[in-house]
This record gives C-alpha cells, structure tokens and sequence, in this order.
C-alpha cells in the first residue's frame, strides 16, 4: 500500500486547523495539524510534506516568516505552500505573493480546500 502524501496544517485557531485537516484528508492526503509557526521546519524536518497550509497571523512567528524558512531551504524544493488567512492586507504583501503557491482568504468552504490542494498536487506541473 502506497503512503498518502502529507498535508501540514499549520494554524492557530484550533478548530480551524481541525477542520482545514478534514478538507485536506477528502483530498488524498494524511494531515498533521500544527498551532505554532515555530515547529513547522521542526516537523517538516521529521517528515517532507508534499503541502502545507499557513495561516498569516500566529503568535511567535508569522506565516510570512515560516514561507520565507520554507522557500530558503533547498530540502523543501517542492513543497507547495497554501496561505489561508482573514488578513487580506498580509496576503498582499510582495513577498507572500511571490513565495506562495496560492493564497485563500477567509472564510473558505472545505470543498475550496480540497478543490485546491488537489489542484496543486495533482495538477500541471510548473517548474
């Protein structure tokens, strides 16, 4: 039996993140939720996801500032990165725009997760 590509879920609001993990399972993927940016490299380190989703606003460390970790390390060569966040003004930050694969904002549906984790996953390649 094939392993199922990792999704990390990485999101302060506890019931957010359990609900974002839910989307991403109907997608194909196994999902480990996360709450602290802080430990995202740390558990990306243990085990490559093929996805992360990052919220903006978390305590000790932006989103912003773990998708800057993410793109800087050649281990994560790859890795498709998913912004959800409420804070439409952080999403529009330059580098969160260039670094990101996509960026959601606030309120999304669970069908919207899954519609596009699978689109880029299992999408068109674009490198």
């Amino acid at each position: 039996m094939t392993e199922k590509p990792l999704a990390l879920v990485v999101d302060d609001d506890l019931s957010l993140g359990e609900m974002f993990g839910m989307a991403f399972e109907l997608a194909g993927f196994d999902t480990e939720v996360i709450h602290d940016g802080r430990l995202t490299i740390e558990r990306m380190s243990a085990r490559k996801p093929a996805l992360v989703s990052l919220d903006m606003q978390m305590p000790h460390m932006t989103g912003a500032e773990v998708l800057r970790q993410i793109r800087a390390d050649a281990r994560f060569k790859g890795v498709k990165v998913m912004m959800i966040t409420a804070n439409g003004r952080a999403a529009e930050e330059a580098t969160v725009r260039e670094l990101a694969d996509i960026i959601l904002i606030k309120p999304v549906t669970l069908s919207q997760i899954k519609e596009f984790a699978t689109r880029l996953t299992h999408g068109k390649k674009e490198d």
